[in-house]
């Protein structure tokens, strides 16, 4: 047993539950003439109602399941006023809330909607309407009941392709093929059986699937290969998708899957057309304390001053001997070298990589790479 007489046991303490130390308030909802909103409102739930039965008959032909729910988006403007999560996610009535979208002025939330549900909005917008809550201190004027939410949503549609798309980059043109990322909505299936139920709508859509999934709560993430017009019809067929995106490629294939010869190619390729410009006089420093740097990688060499390199002692050297800090500084000097490898939107054939199908990653390479030093 170790001696521990250097400890010394005082006290004792008493669990409690975490509160965050920050105070975030929402915003109130802005004050709406109640008649003329709620009976908006109302007259947007029909149209959308409309749309189902409509839906419902396009499935029906499509040869999909019928009796399945539907994507809403409700737009809640201004931003801030509502918790999507703790507002709108009524588990009562199976109400999912699917994606946030933010606008310069407002939130696109959208929600999933099981078959026959969207009378759990038409029944708070009447209560609106029509019932008031108690003032809670003498003198106040009653409020309109459920007022907070239904003010707060400045109007209902159903969820479209916009709506489902939450990557940071525009969407592709809608004839334009690209690898996008499905986030499949799990309910009460399983992510095999999530994935194999898109696998079969995705077949009948002539959609390239890649094999397997990958799973977060709640969510199973697909690649698929289409156009953006062709993801619009399944996004009518299916009732489980939630999200959209742009599918990336996996840096294994610089680190990996290309021989060295072929990476050499690439670095050439995209040193060519790095772009060295000064920065300002008093550029913001980088310090790594790390292993040491390479300063022979020709994608490392142009940026790094050989004065700049310092051992703590004399007799060690200021190479890298283990590849961790030539790696540091490529990430400090030119971030995720997929962004400019590699363009989005080119499925040109590969000139690089021979034997190797690299044409879904490959692009023109034509936009320079600028670094600031």
């Amino acid at each position: 047993m170790p001696n521990l007489n250097h400890l010394f046991v005082t006290g004792s303490v008493e669990g409690q539950d975490f509160r965050s130390p920050l105070s975030v308030r929402a915003k109130p909802p802005p004050e709406r003439d109640r008649n003329n909103h709620g009976n908006r409102l109302l007259i947007q739930l029909q149209a959308v109602a409309t749309q189902i039965a409509r839906l419902t008959q396009v499935r029906a032909a499509a040869g999909a399941p019928v009796h399945q729910g539907v994507a809403i988006a409700l737009e809640i403007s201004p931003r801030g006023t509502l918790d999507p999560g703790k507002q709108l996610e009524w588990k009562k009535d199976g109400i999912e809330v699917l994606s946030v979208v933010e606008t310069p002025n407002a939130e696109i939330v959208s929600v999933y909607v099981p078959p026959g549900k969207l009378g759990a909005f038409e029944r708070r917008v009447r209560e609106y309407l029509t019932e008031e809550n108690p003032p809670r201190k003498e003198g106040q004027e009653p409020k309109p009941r459920n007022a907070r939410l239904i003010n707060a949503i400045s109007s209902i549609r159903r969820a479209a392709f916009a709506e489902f798309w939450t990557d940071r980059d525009p969407p592709p043109d809608e004839n334009q093929s690209a690898v996008f990322q499905i986030w499949l909505r799990l309910g009460t299936a399983t992510p095999g059986e999530a994935y194999s139920a898109f696998l079969e709508a995705a077949e009948r859509l002539q959609i390239a699937v890649e094999p397997g999934y990958l799973t977060f709560p709640g969510r199973a993430v697909v690649a698929a290969s289409t156009t953006r017009a062709v993801l619009e019809q399944a996004i009518d067929l299916l009732d489980f998708v939630a999200e959209i995106r742009r599918a990336s490629f996996p840096a294994e294939f610089l680190l990996s899957d290309l021989r060295p010869f072929e990476q050499a190619e690439w670095v050439r390729d995209m040193t060519a057309r790095t772009i060295v410009t000064p920065a300002d006089q008093n550029p913001p420093r980088i310090a790594l304390l790390d292993t040491g740097v390479n300063r022979g990688h020709p994608l490392l060499g142009p940026l790094l001053d050989a004065a700049d390199l310092h051992s703590v002692l004399n007799a060690w050297d200021t190479t890298d001997h283990t590849g961790h800090g030539s790696g540091m500084a490529g990430l400090a000097l030119h971030g995720d070298l997929r962004t400019p490898d590699f363009s989005r939107s080119s499925c040109s054939p590969a000139p690089l990589g021979v034997g190797k199908d690299t044409s879904r990653y490959w692009s023109q390479l034509a936009s320079p790479l600028r670094v600031d030093v």
